[in-house]
């Protein structure tokens, strides 16, 4: 074969026309200039006239897109997934083709997929998560160049997609979702792509970026994978609904709930004059609400689940339920014989309540005024007519204090004015951190509370423990405290035993600083206490702080999977310490778990979802990872 033969078949080749055609969409916007018109030819050129300025793109897509010969090593795969699919007559089912260009650069791609139309019908194709839509400068209409040929008669839909070198490198990468439809009466059957052997005009094609073989542009397409579909018989059967009931008794002052079963998920639909926010039917119990009952009876609910397969089911609840209208108990508990006393022991104040009330209650306290019943801590239960005590222990010395307290009965009426109840102040008599050691001698008394670490810019403050080490992600780290009876005395900062900081106490007996730590580290941090004349007057224990500015790993990981619902996905992450916590999001819902697993929900619908997965450690490094899941 001489040259001119073999350009001629080269150019005669169905994806060099279709590749051609994507150009020619731009007919009035771009003039396309033809290989016969560059002497030197690499690409397409396309000259874009522009608010009056020209503009030049080069697509380095040799128009001899596909050569005869091979190009050594360069290997590629079209797969259709899944690879084996089960449903039924008449139901709807997508199949994804995926391109494995085995590491090699890729300019462009086409997938025949051939289906028997006696059997299914292609109802539609989506490319929108396509591996050449990401980043792509050939664009018309707002989408990345394609072309899509559905030939309905023969069952045979070609799927042509480009992009500019380097084109596109994926082990994974989706070209298009299908949907078919199984007709009523079909029968198992496959689709299959069209593949005769590497490098024939008239199939699937993978091009090779031109840019990297001398523009040669090769086909290195060499296997294909289909799909065997089984088809079942149309699901005819109905839901089995059992009749409606009662959770409870319902009250004039709220919306009843009620339960119906069902031995079929699928969509609710209400008739009568009920209605319920509630949509999707479940396999088992389902929980609904009803309207309010303005006459107190309630008996014409019709409830019709629908299945998959449109096949409807329906129930009437013929039972009248009768509104419970006694009037509701709204009456507060009352208190009386109210007392606080207070004990100093050890260094600490501890704070005596005692009152009673006229019934069973659950009472809680604070103290600041006004605060939320739910966010007031818990103290004890009463029984009515007995009085009850309950301690407060470890308050601070040298403060005054005021006790609000709130009592609420078995039907959540509840006091809601404040109960007050005044503590005197308190002198200190030793200092209340217990891990802080007083100086004897010392001609002004003093009281120190522990100090306090913030380890980062976003956290909050807290306790220093010398039995607990204190983690941070970040070298600077403030410490803070207070501590009365040393006006214009100092703190001194001991990390790992040497001096490294000086801090002035202010008017109020405040101090705090940032302090800088070695990274990747456990520190010992000591506080020494010094008067107005430099005598150090008391010093703490030993604290540990360790500095751990690392974050975590995962584990090598697919980005990209395809489950079923109700799987499970692991996943594993490593630390120079170790993992803490995860956190993950899915579908809008997030979770905290120490589990390094996930289970796809049985409600996800199908089709791409992302699960996003955060790995914490002790210090509060993060690390992220994201994988797509195709689920079927």
């Amino acid at each position: 074969m001489d040259k001119k033969e073999k350009k001629i078949i080269i150019e005669d080749r169905v994806i060099d026309k279709e590749i051609k055609n994507t150009y020619s969409w731009w007919e009035n916007a771009f003039v396309a200039i033809k290989k016969s018109r560059v002497k030197t030819w690499q690409g397409v050129f396309i000259l874009a006239f522009i608010a009056g300025t020209v503009a030049t793109l080069i697509m380095n897509v040799s128009m001899n897109i596909q050569s005869i010969s091979d190009a050594n090593g360069e290997t590629a795969t079209l797969a259709l997934n899944p690879s084996a699919i089960n449903v039924n007559q008449g139901e709807t089912f997508t199949v994804d083709v995926i391109l494995n260009t085995n590491n090699n650069d890729v300019v462009a791609t086409r997938a025949i997929v051939n289906y028997d139309t006696a059997n299914l019908t292609l109802t539609g194709w989506d490319t929108t998560n396509s591996i050449f839509a990401a980043n792509n400068t050939c664009v018309y209409n707002n989408k990345p160049c394609e072309i899509v040929d559905n030939n309905t008669n023969n069952g045979s839909v070609s799927v042509t997609l480009s992009k500019p070198s380097p084109g596109v490198n994926t082990s994974s990468g989706l070209i298009v979702t299908l949907t078919f439809q199984a007709s009523a009466s079909a029968q198992t059957d496959n689709i299959t792509l069209s593949f005769n052997s590497k490098g024939d005009y008239t199939d699937s094609d993978v091009i090779f970026d031109g840019s990297s073989d001398d523009g040669v542009g090769t086909d290195i397409l060499t296997g294909v994978m289909n799909t065997i579909v089984t088809i079942g018989s149309a699901d005819t059967t109905a839901p089995t609904l059992a009749e409606i009931t009662a959770v409870s008794t319902p009250t004039s002052d709220s919306t009843p709930n009620y339960t119906f079963s069902s031995t079929e998920a699928g969509t609710i639909a209400y008739g009568g004059s009920c209605s319920s926010s509630t949509t999707q039917a479940s396999v088992g119990n389902n929980t609904i609400a009803f309207n309010s009952l303005s006459d107190g009876t309630y008996s014409d609910c019709t409830i019709t689940v629908t299945d998959a397969s449109n096949n409807a089911s329906s129930i009437l609840n013929v039972t009248s339920f009768v509104v419970d209208t006694s009037i509701p108990d709204n009456t507060a508990p009352s208190r009386s014989g109210k007392s606080i006393s207070k004990n100093n022991s050890n260094g600490t104040v501890q704070a005596i309540l005692s009152f009673n009330t006229n019934e069973d209650a659950t009472c809680r306290y604070s103290t600041i005024a006004n605060t939320a019943y739910d966010s007031m801590i818990e103290i004890f239960t009463t029984t009515g007519g007995t009085v009850h005590q309950t301690t407060v222990d470890n308050l601070a010395t040298g403060n005054d204090y005021n006790f609000y307290v709130k009592c609420e009965d078995s039907n959540g009426n509840r006091n809601n004015s404040d109960y007050k109840m005044a503590l005197s102040t308190v002198i200190a008599t030793a200092n209340p951190d217990e891990n802080a050691t007083v100086i004897e001698n010392t001609s002004t008394e003093i009281s120190v509370k522990t100090p306090k670490v913030k380890t980062n810019r976003k956290g909050t403050s807290i306790k220093l423990s010398k039995s607990k080490k204190v983690y941070s992600k970040e070298t600077k780290i403030k410490f803070k405290g207070s501590v009365s009876g040393l006006v214009n005395g100092k703190v001194q900062v001991y990390v790992n035993k040497k001096l490294k900081y000086t801090f002035n106490i202010d008017n109020n007996g405040n101090w705090g600083k940032k302090v800088k730590l070695k990274k990747n580290g456990t520190h010992t941090v000591k506080f020494k206490y010094l008067d107005s004349n430099d005598n150090v007057v008391s010093e703490s224990s030993s604290y540990r702080v360790k500095i751990d500015t690392k974050k975590p790993k995962f584990k090598k990981m697919l980005s990209f999977l395809t489950k079923h619902r109700g799987d499970k996905i692991w996943w594993k992450a490593t630390d120079n310490n170790k993992i803490s916590y995860y956190k993950y999001y899915f579908n809008n819902k997030k979770k905290k778990t120490r589990r390094a697993s996930f289970i796809v929900p049985t409600n996800t619908s199908r089709g791409l979802h992302t699960l996003k997965i955060k790995a914490y450690d002790k210090a509060g490094n993060r690390a992220i990872k994201y994988v797509i899941i195709n689920v079927r």
